[in-house]
């Protein structure tokens, strides 16, 4: 967890939905704005269905406030989580 990612976001201007899912992916930060919470942690984080969850992760990305690495799996099937880097330089 990173206090300055958490910080940086507060005074951000945005939709609600997408605030919630910024201040949860910040609070999983570390200090390079790099996270891994998995939908479940940001649904539970959020109060959001997954549909809002979805939506406000893609006006992030569109806004270039959110870099997305999408997950997948490996030949034995394990998961993995996306990996979400916030972009620092807006949020200075």
């Amino acid at each position: 967890m990173s206090n300055k990612i958490t910080e940086l976001c507060w005074p951000l201007q945005m939709p609600p939905p997408a605030k919630a899912v910024l201040m949860a992916i910040a609070w999983h930060a570390d200090d390079f704005g790099m996270a891994f919470p998995g939908f479940t942690t940001l649904i539970e984080k959020t109060c959001l269905s997954k549909t809002a969850l979805l939506s406000a992760i893609a006006w992030l990305e569109d806004n270039q406030d959110l870099t997305i690495r999408r997950g997948g799996s490996d030949a034995g099937g394990t998961k993995y989580s996306n990996r979400y880097t916030l972009n620092l330089s807006r949020l200075d």
